[in-house]
């Protein structure tokens, strides 16, 4: 586990969400294994929609070199999917926080400037980042 290399920790929902931990179910001490979930959900999602290594093989978190950058797109996920779990009858206050943070979680994945290394040389080029605001537009 100390080599994850998580895009958000426990003390970061905590910062949002002051009694999350309370939530944290029997036999576990953490939420690590939600952040892992969502880490995991961030990278599928950048590679469905078509962010992906030079030879178009998937990014994985060894690639990502700010994580500070990505930290809030993950934290709300966390949150979402915690809220998400929580729901067992709809429109309960935990189905509305998960909207509520599934909105947020949109705002930040559409906003960041992601930063790359795409060639394994332990640096970002000029090529190798991804401005999440930036959209091509294809005429027909």
């Amino acid at each position: 586990s100390a080599t994850d290399k998580l895009f958000s920790s426990d003390q970061d929902l905590v910062s949002i969400e002051h009694n999350i931990l309370k939530y944290v179910p029997d036999g576990r001490s953490s939420f690590k294994y939600i952040h892992r979930e969502a880490q995991k959900q961030m990278l599928e999602w950048l590679y469905i929609n078509g962010y992906r290594k030079y030879d178009g093989t998937r990014i994985t978190v060894d690639e990502v070199l700010e994580v500070e950058n990505i930290k809030y797109w993950s934290i709300y996920l966390a949150l979402r999917l915690i809220f998400q779990d929580l729901s067992n009858q709809p429109g309960d206050v935990f189905e509305v926080k998960s909207k509520l943070y599934q909105n947020d979680e949109h705002k930040w994945r559409e906003n960041i400037a992601l930063k790359f290394d795409l060639d394994g040389d332990g640096v970002q080029g000029m090529t190798e980042g991804f401005n999440m605001t930036t959209r091509a537009l294809v005429r027909e």
